[in-house]
C-alpha cells in the first residue's frame, strides 16, 4: 500500500515545479536540522537501524553484472569508432601511420639528445678527473702498474685469468703453443737472476683459435716492460 501510494504522489506531481525550488534555508533553519539530526542519532534505536540499512544493500548479481559489462564494452566500442572517423576526418585515412612515424622520429631525436649529453658528460668527467691529476700523480700510477707487472706472480695470474676467459668465449678454443710457455720461463728466470726485466723486453704470446668454420686465426698480445 505505501509503495503504491507514493508511486500515485509522483505520477501527480509529475511535471510540476516543485514549491521550494531555488528556495535555500536560513541558518536558524540550518541550525534546527543540526540539533534534531544529532538527538536522533545518538538514540540507539536509530543507529541500529542505520547500520542494518548499510549491511542489508543489495549487491550485484552475476547476471546484472554480465549486462553491465556488456553495456560498457558496447559503449566504449561505440566511443572508439567514432573517435576513428573524427581523426580520418581531420588529419585524413593514414592519421595513424603518421602518427607512428611522428612518434618513432621523436624517440629517435630523444634518444640522440640523450646520447650526446651522455658522451659530453663522459668527456667532462674525463677531463675533470685528468685535470686533477697532477704530472707527479700520473707518475705514481705508472710507476706502480710497472712494479706490479714487474712481479712474476701478478703477471702470471693475469696471464691465467686471460687464458680463462679466451677459453670461455663461445664458439672459440685456444691451443697455446709450447714456445708461449717457454717464452714465459726463460722471463721469470731472467727476473730472479737480474732483479728486473731487461729494457724494451718483448714477450710475445701467440695463440691459435678454432672458429665454427675451422679458420684458424692467430692472434699475437705484446707486452711490453716500461722503463726500470
Amino acid at each position: 500500500k505505501e509503495t503504491l501510494r507514493r508511486k500515485r504522489i509522483s505520477q501527480a506531481n509529475s511535471g510540476k515545479v516543485p514549491w521550494n525550488k531555488g528556495r535555500k534555508h536560513s541558518e536558524a533553519t540550518k541550525q534546527r536540522i543540526a540539533e534534531r539530526t544529532r538527538a536522533a542519532m545518538s538514540r540507539p534505536e536509530v543507529q541500529a537501524k542505520v547500520k542494518n540499512f548499510s549491511n542489508a544493500r543489495q549487491k550485484h548479481s552475476a547476471e546484472t553484472k554480465a549486462l553491465i559489462k556488456t553495456k560498457l564494452n558496447a559503449f566504449h566500442k561505440t566511443r572508439k569508432e567514432e573517435l576513428h572517423k573524427e581523426m580520418i576526418e581531420a588529419h585524413g585515412p593514414d592519421w595513424e601511420k603518421d602518427l607512428q612515424t611522428k612518434q618513432n622520429e621523436e624517440k629517435k631525436i630523444k634518444r640522440e639528445v640523450v646520447k650526446q649529453e651522455r658522451a659530453q658528460l663522459r668527456a667532462t668527467k674525463a677531463k675533470s678527473v685528468k685535470e686533477k691529476r697532477s704530472e707527479k700523480h700520473q707518475e705514481r700510477i705508472s710507476e706502480a702498474l710497472k712494479a706490479k707487472w714487474r712481479d712474476p706472480e701478478y703477471r702470471e695470474k693475469v696471464s691465467q685469468g686471460m687464458k680463462r676467459a679466451r677459453e670461455a668465449r663461445p664458439g672459440s678454443a685456444w691451443i697455446h703453443n709450447s714456445s708461449t710457455s717457454s717464452s714465459l720461463a726463460s722471463t721469470s728466470k731472467s727476473k730472479s737472476k737480474t732483479g728486473a726485466l731487461p729494457k724494451s723486453k718483448v714477450i710475445t704470446v701467440v695463440g691459435r683459435r678454432r672458429s665454427q668454420d675451422d679458420e684458424d686465426s692467430k692472434q699475437t698480445i705484446e707486452l711490453t716492460s716500461g722503463k726500470s
